[in-house]
């Protein structure tokens, strides 16, 4: 109950004062970091100890914080706000990392879903034409990130790894191999929707519910690559996943 004695001991002014300082010295430690790393303005501190005193500021801060927010009080105590400002935290970092995407999606340079000339050789390339203004369309909030995965669908973390994708069909049955789950899973029936809706729109598909269902049963996660190659060659032909089941069944039986 330490927290609960250091509470007891200072005034919430104090307590304030306290955490203004740490939140401050966490700032001059991030500078410090930034310009070790970046060499620019020399320092004789080292890239990996400002790295670590940027860690301690913030141990810092989080320690003066929850002993602000009575963190160590019982759950029933008024001066334990610890649940209360953590879900408003989490509530408000959701809506800023949303604006923050959305600013970085909006600058005429950045790596998002912008359509580019044809790639000039063989090389596949999603963010090339016709296929920059399809994911757009379907998923207007997609973008790519630093690890060169395709993030469809940012609140559900939806991504497509386009380091394994080398032609137009490895993408078509990525989409359906990492997507398929959450539009016939997903958390709601909303984000199901959007996830189908979306599917449908960029593989200019008609897919209905039970559809999705069959295809993530066979494909999805990626378990029968080969098969789900073998799908989309077919023009998404049902078929071939009735047939594979039938044969695989036909298997079994013949074990027994």
């Amino acid at each position: 109950m330490d927290k609960v004695i250091v509470y007891l001991s200072l005034s919430r002014e104090e307590l304030l004062a306290q955490l203004a300082e740490e939140c401050s010295e966490a700032a001059q430690a991030a500078l410090k970091l930034r310009r070790a790393g970046s060499g620019e303005n020399p320092t004789p501190v080292s890239e990996e100890d400002a790295f670590h005193k940027l860690i301690e500021e913030l141990a810092d801060v989080m320690l003066s914080a929850s002993v602000l927010f009575g963190c160590e009080f019982e759950d029933n105590d008024s001066r334990n706000l610890c649940e209360e400002v953590s879900d408003e935290i989490a509530d408000i970092a959701g809506e800023k990392l949303d604006r923050w995407r959305n600013r970085l999606l909006a600058r005429p340079l950045a790596k998002t879903i912008e359509v580019k000339e044809d790639v000039p050789d063989d090389r596949f390339d999603a963010l090339a034409a016709p296929w920059a203004r399809k994911i757009r369309a379907a998923f207007p909030a997609a973008f790519v990130n630093m690890y060169n995965e395709l993030i469809l669908i940012p609140k559900a973390n939806m991504y497509i790894m386009l380091n394994q994708v080398r032609d137009e069909r490895d993408f078509k049955a990525a989409v359906l191999e990492d997507c398929s789950r959450n539009a016939f899973k997903g958390c709601s029936r909303k984000l199901q929707d959007e996830h189908l809706d979306g599917i449908n729109k960029l593989l200019d598909s008609k897919f209905t519910r039970d559809d999705i269902e069959v295809i993530y049963t066979y494909l999805g996660n990626g378990i029968q690559h080969d098969l789900c190659l073998r799908f989309v060659a077919s023009g998404y032909d049902l078929e071939v996943l009735r047939e594979y089941d039938k044969k695989q069944e036909a298997g079994s039986n013949g074990k027994t």
